[in-house]
């Protein structure tokens, strides 16, 4: 078995190197500084995680809140579809004509467009 690959080494060997590398960093800069720069980034990265866990839930509120519009838009439409199925029944417009004073028709009679009933176009070079 390789050493380097072995959790337990690989972690051990880790540990010992930064340990060293933070007590020098603290004697440089002071405990105050390296507390600051470690803790820095933890905030900043546990306030992004806040923000985007917050930004998702108010794009999820939106989400819900245009399904519920778009499922109240198709129950109207489907009660419009109804309501213009009942307006275009031959029943609705035989009454709507009645109230209207149209007259029921009996009997069809057809223009004849013979050429003797059309008005014909004289030449004007004639007269």
């Amino acid at each position: 078995m390789i050493r380097a690959f072995n959790h337990k080494h690989f972690s051990r060997r880790n540990y010992r190197s930064l340990v060293p590398f933070l007590y020098s960093v603290e004697n440089q800069l002071g405990a105050i500084k390296v507390y600051i720069l470690v803790l820095l980034p933890i905030v900043c990265l546990t306030g992004l995680w806040i923000y985007i866990f917050a930004n998702n839930l108010s794009l999820d509120y939106k989400l819900h809140t245009l399904k519920q519009k778009i499922s109240t838009l198709e129950e109207q439409y489907a009660s419009l579809q109804e309501e213009l199925s009942q307006i275009n029944s031959l029943d609705s417009i035989q009454r709507w004509a009645e109230e209207n004073d149209f007259v029921e028709i009996t009997k069809v009679g057809y223009l004849d467009l013979s050429n003797t009933n059309v008005a014909q176009v004289i030449n004007p070079r004639q007269f």
